[in-house]
């Protein structure tokens, strides 16, 4: 029985050791500032004029809305799920599951449901309960 055991934490360790590695790979991607360009809630677009000071800023796996520095929260990433999912954690333990993708370099579109289940696609329409962010990154001045 020890040897099935130990034969079963050789064969999924490699795995792990690499979803894991994955994940800090495309954490990388995350880091630094993003602006928000558009959100759309439930099948209504929010006016542009409100997202003008909106940027989440991702230092580590911390993830820090520069609008309200105090709703900071820690960040998760699945990338190998399809779509890949994302887990933000708040300062109290609670979670909100969500999926992302990026559109090359510099373009972020985060997908969230208020009732906590993962969006299985990138879209909020009407009476979805869905929130779509797109954000772009923003470059450092020069």
């Amino acid at each position: 029985m020890r040897v099935l055991g130990f034969l079963g934490v050789l064969l999924l360790t490699p795995g792990q050791v690499r979803a894991d590695e994955g994940a800090e790979k495309e954490l990388l991607r995350f880091q630094g500032e993003w602006q928000m360009v558009a959100v759309t809630k439930d099948g209504e677009t929010v006016p542009a004029d409100k997202l003008k000071n909106r940027a989440w800023t991702f230092t580590g796996d911390k993830l820090i809305p520069q609008y309200n520095k105090d709703d900071a929260a820690t960040l998760k990433l699945a990338p190998a799920q399809k779509p890949a999912a994302l887990d933000l954690t708040d300062r109290n333990g609670d979670k909100i599951e969500g999926i992302y993708k990026f559109d090359g370099a510099d373009k972020l579109v985060i997908c969230f449901r208020g009732d906590n289940k993962r969006p299985a696609e990138f879209a909020a329409g009407p009476k979805s309960g869905a929130i779509l962010f797109v954000f772009e990154r923003v470059k450092p001045p020069r």
